[in-house]
């Protein structure tokens, strides 16, 4: 791929920050994750303080399960409502961030300032309170995760109450108690799942949030688009509707195009834990030069561009079907080390890692917001 070829460009720009915001969604899922282990941590202290196996009378037993009952709830309830509102902040800032650094990365790619319409941080916040996963706004999700984590939780205990009728002793009830919260690498206990739960909503909502934020930059810059291109990260954790896409083509109001007969699915994401994006396509050289909505500072930026090939790629598509791995062979090495780090590119340049799913989710490579707004204003 020459390396004037715009669409390839703002693609490369656009692909290398969705890897970004995945770090960015490994920072949230880690905060979250904390608050979780907190979570589990003050169970186990209720546990010690009701202390359910206290007594042997039944009546008493069952008394003390609907406190602790009444404990779990309220310790997830606060724990989760912290959740709420720290995925709430997150995502807002780093909204503001993709909404006020996309149409100068985009702008970058491209050699002249046509995308030049920005969001209004009401727009912004909108995104945020409004975006569905799921069919569920994100606050619905993370109280639904809450009642799942109780009821899970209160299963495990109500085994254990039975098995304190039929007779075990005080000490031995509280260990099994403590060790239905916490789990063994063998039978997880309540929280693994709640943990994985997270991790996928922290992941999906964020890409959700952060794909609908440019895609309203696309919205407000339309008069310099005439569609997009579905792309997709192949390799073998790719799902089969994503592999399909891949390449696609749609108009600004999302039906196919250029031979495509297949219906937009909706998203990206479009499923949890999806990694496809979608590549603004702007028109052609000679649309933009001929367009009245376009300045004349525009227009003379466009006519100064020295290469014939650059005017001529204006307007096309990506190409498509290409793995990750090939993409990444094909960035710079500056660009190969800031997406694997120091110690997996050695590893990458040395052809000691030849499968790169598992590098993907960039587990261990978490990205704040302050980090997440250095990157994008230096692309």
């Amino acid at each position: 791929m020459p390396p004037e070829h715009i669409p390839q460009k703002i693609a490369d720009s656009l692909i290398k920050n969705h890897i970004d915001l995945d770090r960015f969604s490994e920072g949230l899922r880690k905060q979250i994750v904390d608050l979780l282990v907190k979570a589990q941590q003050e169970i186990e202290h209720a546990i010690l303080d009701i202390d359910p196996g206290a007594t042997t009378i039944t009546e008493w037993q069952r008394d003390r399960f609907m406190k602790l009952d009444t404990a779990i709830k309220r310790i997830l309830d606060e724990n989760y409502g912290k959740i709420k509102t720290l995925s709430d902040e997150q995502l807002t800032e780093a909204s503001k961030i993709v909404g006020e650094n996309t149409p100068g990365m985009l702008n970058a790619s491209i050699g002249v300032d046509l995308f030049d319409v920005t969001l209004t941080p009401e727009l912004l916040q909108s995104i945020v309170e409004n975006t569905l996963v799921g069919g569920k706004v994100i606050g619905d999700w993370w109280d639904k995760q809450s009642e799942e984590t109780r009821l899970r939780l209160k299963n495990a205990m109500e085994s254990v109450r039975i098995d304190l009728q039929l007779g075990l002793v005080k000490g031995e009830s509280i260990g099994a108690l403590i060790g239905k919260v916490r789990g063994t690498p063998i039978i997880p206990g309540p929280f693994a799942a709640s943990k994985a739960q997270a991790a996928a909503l922290a992941r999906t909502s964020t890409m959700q949030v952060l794909q609908a934020t440019r895609q309203e930059v696309y919205n407000q810059n339309a008069d310099v688009l005439k569609g997009y291109q579905w792309v997709s990260t192949l390799d073998n954790r790719t799902t089969p509707l994503c592999r399909g896409m891949d390449g696609r083509q749609y108009d600004l109001n999302f039906q196919p195009i250029d031979g495509n007969d297949f219906p937009y699915p909706g998203g990206p994401p479009a499923h949890w834990n999806c990694r496809s994006t979608l590549i603004p396509i702007t028109k052609s050289f000679e649309e933009l030069i001929g367009s009245d909505k376009l300045s004349d500072e525009q227009k003379n930026a466009l006519a100064n561009i020295e290469s014939e090939s650059v005017r001529a790629s204006m307007g096309g598509p990506v190409d498509s079907d290409m793995s990750y791995e090939e993409w990444l062979r094909g960035q710079p090495e500056e660009t190969q080390i800031d997406i694997l780090g120091p110690a997996r590119h050695d590893l990458f340049k040395r052809g000691k890692i030849t499968a790169l799913a598992d590098l993907i989710h960039q587990n261990g490579r978490p990205l704040n917001l302050e980090q997440l707004k250095k990157k994008m204003e230096a692309q």
